[in-house]
């Protein structure tokens, strides 16, 4: 059996990720949904654009692509208003193809336009021989109004992505504020933003990442808060942060391999970028056509979306603390085994000295830890996924290479392999990479597959009717 790997080490740092199965025996061409992905995470990583702001970014355009394929579709019906079938003699793939490819670019210059040169050089490529097909030039009209449909329908979803709701590009708007302060534990069930080196360097107190986003408007789902899951107590238990120091203590090369490859930090493709890549790697193992590609990955980054939106209510709501906090809290002064920091291995040290095992710069999240977004985000995209392509089986291999980790410089001291037989068992590994490693409860993991779940579902639903021609 032979194996082909599909995502770049610019985009999982360390890492490959690759898919077996019978499809890779023939090499393919990636489609132009899958180039403009991968030109569309580029930037995201280029950018260093948030969790949050990535995964909108990351729908609208994939909104835009599927509605520019849509025109040379059937079935397919848009999901915006205003917008009308062609001619059954332009359908084509060259129209197909420049039609994505001005969707694709539309959007993305307007939310990455310091990449707008990143961006011209695949759109060059990609329409270069419009002027041969009948409707060719018409086909960049077709794109360029899909694009503009979906920049519009979103001016005013709650995002505030222009500063009109409060001042700032996608300030918050709602006032929030926490009852804790770096210096001052008033409420310990509560989030505390804790004063952490940034870059540079430089002390900053934690912002609240978007505290608004449960009210940004999804693309399925009701309302940010239709499935809103219950918390109590509000306080995480003392199982719990037994159970997260026990995972510090039992911290071996391999566990923080899977945390590694899992972590999205800022700088990366993000928690569902990472998805959409998985995505890619599904499409080669199933020998997608590009119709196959635009669905997926269509409904792959709307379920980022509600997942997002779904996961930021939840934490807006219950405000809840994270391990970085409670542990040092409740087990000041008592001595407990633990990772003890970069280079330090697993020792006993004072509970107020424990950390997560993160580098000091992305230590713990700007935001409350119930739910896990990576847990809601991994499990609505597999939901998603083997829904539209009628399956979750799929086997997926990672290669973590040694000297990769970034929270440990110099480990691991050889390669380390994992394999999912389906998508998933990869979500349930994302999910539970994040208790490894000392930034999640098991509840906010937990809470966060089955939050995503339900969103994967209700996206796949509305997808699939939009495909049928029946929304």
């Amino acid at each position: 059996m032979q194996r082909r790997q599909f995502l770049s080490r610019s985009a999982l740092a360390g890492a490959s990720l690759i898919g077996t199965g019978q499809a890779h025996a023939t090499l393919r061409q990636p489609s132009a949904a899958i180039l403009w992905n991968r030109v569309m995470l580029q930037a995201v990583m280029n950018t260093v654009m948030p969790v949050t702001h990535a995964a909108r970014a990351l729908a609208m355009v994939h909104e835009a692509i599927y509605n520019a394929w849509a025109h040379y579709d059937l079935r397919a019906a848009f999901t915006q208003k205003n917008l009308s079938k062609r001619l059954i003699l332009e359908w084509n793939d060259i129209n197909r193809r420049v039609a994505i490819g001005h969707a694709a670019h539309g959007v993305l210059v307007e939310l990455f336009p310091t990449q707008t040169p990143l961006f011209e050089v695949l759109l060059q490529t990609q329409i270069a021989d419009a002027w041969l097909s009948v409707g060719g030039w018409n086909a960049g009209n077709v794109g360029r109004q899909s694009a503009y449909r979906v920049i519009e329908s979103r001016n005013n979803d709650g995002a505030n992505q222009r500063g009109d709701l409060a001042p700032g590009a996608y300030s918050d708007w709602t006032g929030y504020a926490p009852v804790n302060t770096p210096d001052l534990i008033t409420d310990i069930s509560r989030w505390q933003p804790l004063r952490l080196p940034n870059a540079a360097g430089q002390l900053v107190v934690q912002r609240f990442l978007t505290p608004h986003w449960g009210r940004v408007r999804p693309f399925a789902l009701a309302s940010g808060s239709v499935y809103r899951p219950a918390l109590s107590p509000a306080a995480p238990t003392q199982a719990e942060m037994l159970e997260v120091i026990e995972f510090s203590a039992s911290l071996d090369d391999r566990a923080k391999a899977l945390c590694d490859f899992w972590a999205a930090n800022p700088g990366s493709v993000t928690p569902p970028g990472m998805w959409l890549q998985m995505a890619e790697t599904v499409s080669a193992l199933d020998g997608n056509s590009l119709a196959d590609d635009v669905k997926l990955l269509f409904t792959t980054a709307q379920a980022g979306l509600d997942a997002s939106i779904a996961a930021w209510d939840a934490k807006r709501t219950f405000d809840q603390v994270r391990p970085a906090t409670a542990i040092p809290y409740f087990f000041r002064g008592q001595a407990i085994r633990a990772w003890a920091g970069p280079g330090q291995g697993v020792r006993q040290i004072l509970g107020e000295h424990w950390v997560p095992w993160q580098r000091p710069v992305n230590r713990t999240p700007p935001f409350p830890d119930f739910v896990s977004g990576h847990s809601c985000f991994s499990a609505a995209c597999a939901t998603a996924m083997a829904a539209v392509r009628g399956s979750d089986l799929a086997r997926l291999a990672v290669t973590v290479k040694a000297g990769s980790f970034r929270t440990d410089p110099g480990l691991p001291l050889a390669d380390i392999s994992f394999q999912w037989n389906s998508l998933s068992e990869a979500a349930d590994a994302a999910g539970q990479s994040r208790r490894m490693c000392g930034i999640h409860w098991s509840r906010s993991d937990l809470g966060g597959r089955s939050l995503g779940k339900r969103v994967g579902q209700t996206v796949a639903a509305k997808a699939a009717a939009l495909f049928r021609g029946s929304y």
